[in-house]
């Protein structure tokens, strides 16, 4: 998985009115673990505002924006999970809660 955050990328999102697939970006904003980018997010964001969530049932239609793409590898063991997707500022503004290089990279842009 592609995990580093390039100026090119940055081009792509800035004024784009795409969403963000949660399990790439906690990664490339420095985040150590899920579990704890996944509590910033909810502690610090409002869901259908600043992130979407979609149930394992939903289609990706059923999201009011498009999907920005990314090679994202999901493991297939366990049972379904809902998918969790950011906002360009959403994700921009985790960058700076993520007190990390990457996340500060992220905010560049």
């Amino acid at each position: 998985m592609n995990t580093e955050f390039t100026l090119e990328l940055a081009r792509q999102l800035h004024d784009s009115n795409q969403i963000i697939d949660f399990d790439w970006a906690w990664q490339v904003l420095g985040y150590s673990r899920k579990d704890s980018a996944k509590r910033t997010l909810v502690s610090y964001f409002e869901r259908d505002l600043d992130y979407f969530t979609q149930s394992p049932e939903e289609s990706p239609e059923a999201l009011p924006h498009d999907i920005f793409h990314f090679e994202v590898e999901n493991s297939k063991a366990g049972r379904p999970v809902e998918k969790i997707y950011l906002t360009v500022e959403c994700f921009k503004e985790m960058g700076m809660l993520a007190k990390s290089e990457e996340g500060r990279s992220a905010n560049t842009f």
